[in-house]
């Protein structure tokens, strides 16, 4: 493990072994009420019971989907990003607004336009970690409201694993452990909660799109999103 951050190890090391297990849906909410079962599970995030959430994003496409990390064209464009911009965090959309980066990505923003349930974005960024390096502990969008649709209309953060070096690459979120993301998951991770990346790899980089999303007219789209995601993880723990 590298050695060049003391805090980001020193988080790392603190909350690696932590855990939670999802909470049961009450009785009163039917599994395919979105907007009642994402309410509740904000709420649960917002009381720190969760800590993140794998997201199913295939059951809000059609059956044609591809999904991003999936996609030749969707890999190669990181490479392009890393070629013109360098390993810095070069935003693909500021404030819904697609940046220069669209035309060296544009099947990054296609997907992101069309098959990721968000109308509008407080940014979408490309992330890259070179060998035994890492980033944070952080939040990359300071979070605000008290109620899950304050938290909702602020923004809240999501995670794509475009490209990891099997399991030497760990995303840690404070309080809650090691998420367990493989290349092609994606993730909505808590918004009070800070996270790191630790890439142990002596010779693979790990490229992944975060974005802070405020859905707009995609906000029932992205609450069946919410709804579907959690009934698998739910399966998956039971």
């Amino acid at each position: 493990m590298q050695q060049d951050n003391k805090e980001r190890i020193d988080f790392y090391d603190a909350h690696k072994d932590k855990s939670f297990d999802f909470p049961i849906l009450p009785d009163d909410i039917q599994p395919w009420d979105g907007v009642n079962v994402t309410k509740w599970f904000i709420d649960q995030m917002l009381n720190n019971n969760v800590g993140w959430l794998n997201l199913a994003v295939r059951t809000v496409n059609d059956p044609g989907y591809e999904h991003l990390p999936q996609h030749f064209t969707g890999r190669i464009e990181c490479d392009k990003i890393i070629n013109h911009y360098g390993y810095k965090e070069t935003n693909l959309n500021v404030s819904s607004h697609w940046t220069k980066a669209r035309e060296t990505a544009p099947a990054s923003k296609e997907w992101w336009h069309k098959c990721f349930p968000s109308e509008q974005y407080n940014f979408i960024k490309y992330n890259f970690i070179k060998p035994l390096q890492g980033i944070g502990p952080r939040i990359d969008r300071d979070p605000k409201g008290t109620t899950p649709f304050e938290v909702l209309d602020h923004g809240l953060p999501v995670h794509l694993a475009m490209k990891r070096p099997g399991h030497d690459c760990k995303l840690v979120v404070e309080d809650c452990g090691i998420v367990p993301m493989n290349e092609g998951s994606m993730y909505l991770l808590n918004p009070n909660k800070r996270y790191a990346y630790i890439n142990t790899s002596k010779d693979q980089d790990v490229h992944t799109h975060i974005a802070s999303v405020t859905l707009g007219d995609q906000f029932t789209r992205f609450c069946d999103l919410i709804a579907r995601s959690y009934d698998i993880q739910k399966g998956l723990q039971t």
